[in-house]
C-alpha cells in the first residue's frame, strides 16, 4: 500500500497551512505589525514555498534609504487603518509624509531586519512538522489500509 504523490502533496499542504496559522501570524502579530489585515489574508502556501504581499520582503529586512520613495497609494489604507483617519486629504497628506520620511531615513526594520521568518527555522516548527507529517502520513496508510480489508472481504 504506497501512498501516491498527491496524497502526500496534500498531507503537506495540512501541514503548512497549520504552520502558517499556528506560528507565522502569531509572530507577525507578537512583532506589532498588523495593521489593515491584508498580509495575513494573503500569507498562503504554492507548494512547498509561502507566498504573500510583495512588501513581506521589507517586514523582514527593512527599507534602506533610497532615491525612490515607497508608492503613496500603497502607504494610503496602512495610514488609514493605523492612525484611523477617514478624510481623504488628511490620508494622501500623511501617505505622502510617511513615503518621504521612509525614502530620506528608511524604515524602522532596517539595517537590523526582523525575525518574522526565522521562526520557521526554529525548532519548535521542525518538531511540529515532524509530528504532524507523521501523523498525516499513518492516517493515509490507515485509511488505504482499511480499504485494503474491506474490499478485500467484500469480494468473497
Amino acid at each position: 500500500m504506497v501512498l501516491s504523490q498527491n496524497e502526500i502533496d496534500g498531507a503537506y499542504q495540512v501541514i503548512i497551512k497549520e504552520i502558517i496559522d499556528l506560528f507565522l501570524i502569531p509572530k507577525f502579530k507578537e512583532l506589532g505589525m498588523e495593521a489593515t489585515g491584508e498580509w495575513i489574508e494573503n500569507v498562503h502556501s504554492k507548494g512547498s514555498e509561502l507566498w504573500g504581499r510583495d512588501y513581506t520582503k521589507y517586514l523582514v529586512e527593512g527599507r534602506p534609504p533610497s532615491a525612490k520613495m515607497p508608492p503613496i497609494e500603497a502607504l494610503e489604507k496602512w495610514v488609514r487603518a493605523k492612525f484611523g483617519y477617514s478624510d481623504q486629504r488628511q490620508v494622501r497628506s500623511t501617505a505622502f509624509a510617511v513615503a518621504k520620511k521612509i525614502q530620506q531615513e528608511g524604515t524602522n526594520y532596517y539595517p537590523d531586519g526582523t525575525d518574522l521568518m526565522e521562526v520557521l527555522n526554529s525548532m519548535e516548527v521542525t518538531e511540529f512538522i515532524n509530528r504532524r507529517l507523521s501523523e498525516e502520513l499513518i492516517s493515509l496508510q490507515g485509511e488505504k489500509f482499511s480499504e485494503y480489508i474491506i474490499n478485500t472481504f467484500n469480494r468473497k
